[in-house]
């Protein structure tokens, strides 16, 4: 599912002008985008947190060149379910 498409569903749902979702849905994700990039994690009970992981540096392989390559830290972006969330989409799909 698109964000096109996530605010389309959330304007059938709500009756709210898809105009002001979609500034919601952008500025939501903004926020999270921010607080991440600042090294902050973004909870929300029910569904999960978005957190920033750190990647440990590490040897690499160059391969055209033959060579050993170091592959430096990094911070990245992820997510992680919340358990309530897991249970709920373990379950089968009726569609």
């Amino acid at each position: 599912m698109r964000k096109d498409e996530v605010i389309q569903s959330i304007v059938k749902m709500t009756g709210v002008e898809t105009a002001d979702v979609n500034l919601i849905v952008s500025a939501m994700l903004k926020v999270i985008k921010k607080e991440v990039g600042k090294g902050n994690r973004v909870d929300f009970r029910g569904f999960g947190c978005f957190q920033p992981k750190v990647r440990k540096a590490k040897i690499g392989r160059d391969i055209t060149r033959g060579t050993s390559i170091q592959i430096p830290t990094k911070v990245e972006p992820s997510f992680r379910h919340s358990k309530k969330y897991f249970t709920v989409t373990e379950q089968p799909c009726t569609t």
